[in-house]
């Protein structure tokens, strides 16, 4: 093999291994900044929902066959109304076979 073919292969490895371990790198880093963002968004919203809830209904629920009852009713409604004001138009969730979505039995469509 000549010189000159062993250099170029030597270059385009490098080329090839340096792009691997940069979109490795920048994969990595924007997948942690992604989740701090996605997480932080949720905590915002959670405490939020929070802030609206009555606590003393909530520890009415005791038992899964409570699901009838006004307190339970009540803080779903309320619920679903911190659901539908943070909800984005542009966002959409399609639940899976292996993956169901919990709001996928609402009325209108499976997803938002």
């Amino acid at each position: 093999m000549k010189y000159r073919t062993k250099v170029l292969l030597l270059l385009m490895a490098t080329v090839v291994v340096t792009t691997g371990l940069s979109v490795g790198l920048l994969y990595g880093y924007f997948e942690r900044v992604l989740r701090n963002q996605i997480g932080s968004q949720v905590l915002t919203v959670a405490a939020t929902a929070a802030a609206f809830l009555d606590g003393e209904l909530h520890q009415k629920i005791k038992a899964p066959g409570d699901e009838k009852l006004p307190p339970y009713i009540t803080l779903r409604d309320q619920l679903r109304l911190v659901r539908e004001a943070n909800s984005r138009p542009d966002f959409t969730v399609n639940p899976t076979p292996t993956t169901p979505c919990a709001g996928s039995s609402r009325s209108g469509s499976s997803a938002r």
